[in-house]
């Protein structure tokens, strides 16, 4: 996916919570000849990432909860509407972003969605011998056309988020954000520039993602929803609900929900407590020893975001 790997290149310091996407990249990539219906599948999860990404930037009045729910197309359309919407709302060249073009796509992802749903080898289990296979002709088509959606929607993303205001935002050492950039420096203590806080980088050069993390955290610090370590206890916490969120979140990363399970029984109440090499050890693909220790800094963040959620599932 040659397109979509050098726009998340181009904006990857601006931007470095997108490279969470480059996981799911190589896992298209990897299986375009050996195992076609992963790599749809995983085209599928990538354009179903996008979508969420963009509509979790473009409105503030949705909770990712919220955008969790909603159903593949949908999403996708509405991400796209949004996109249009804000660049006649802003100062970015409305002619630039053509929702006419992402229409067509459309059409095109609705059949990829079809296929998935008939196909697909891991989120839906199959009986054997599988009834239908899709070939690698047809894995490498696919493949093409979500890099050409995947790269359009991305790179329109960053321009916009570039033209975007800080309205929304107070100054970065205002009184209400002491105790979340607290939070963020001690979420990315091994941040890598060593004479700057993750918080004021990310506040500065990433707004809009500061800002839906704050709201995140505001909105979860609101409510009393603290279990000690003494009150955890597995067996009873983890209903059906809370285990189908838990699963949600592995089908995402690609983990093995049972890795993930004890990881979170052994560090209860101190997620920040895991060590790097554990949460790497949960990678389905390996990187070099840099990128592997950002990604697992990805991965901390979107675990104490999964506590937070299954924390809020009433029981």
């Amino acid at each position: 996916m040659i397109q979509t790997r050098q726009i998340l290149e181009q904006y990857k310091d601006k931007y470095p919570d997108f490279e969470y996407y480059y996981t799911i990249v190589q896992e298209v990539e990897d299986n375009a000849t050996l195992h076609p219906d992963i790599c749809i599948e995983s085209c599928k999860s990538l354009i179903e990432g996008v979508s969420k990404s963009v509509i979790e930037r473009t409105d503030k009045t949705q909770t990712r909860e919220e955008i969790d729910k909603k159903d593949f197309m949908p999403l996708y359309q509405e991400a796209i509407r949004k996109l249009d919407a804000e660049y006649h709302s802003t100062t970015v060249d409305e002619s630039m972003f053509e929702i006419e073009i992402c229409n067509q796509f459309g059409k095109q992802i609705d059949k990829l969605n079809t296929l998935r749903n008939k196909r697909s080898d891991i989120s839906h289990g199959r009986a054997v011998p599988k009834e239908f296979n899709s070939n690698m002709k047809l894995a490498r088509t696919i493949k093409g056309v979500a890099d050409h959606i995947v790269a359009y929607i991305l790179e329109h993303l960053f321009i916009l988020l570039d033209a975007l205001p800080k309205d929304s935002l107070q100054p970065y050492d205002c009184k209400d954000y002491e105790e979340f950039n607290d939070f963020l420096d001690s979420e990315y203590e091994n941040f890598p520039i060593s004479k700057a806080r993750y918080s004021q980088v990310l506040y500065d050069y990433e707004p809009e993602t500061y800002f839906v993390k704050y709201k995140d955290f505001t909105s979860t610090a609101e409510e009393d929803t603290t279990i000690t370590i003494e009150d955890y206890d597995s067996f009873s916490f983890w209903t059906d609900s809370r285990i189908e969120t838990l699963n949600e979140f592995c089908t995402g990363w690609k983990f093995n929900p049972s890795k993930v399970l004890d990881l979170i029984d052994k560090y209860w109440g101190h997620i920040d407590s895991i060590s790097l090499d554990e949460l790497i050890d949960l990678m389905y693909i390996q990187a070099d020893r840099e990128e592997n220790e950002r990604i697992a800094q990805s991965i901390k963040s979107d675990l104490q975001f999964l506590i937070k959620q299954v924390l809020e599932i009433k029981k």
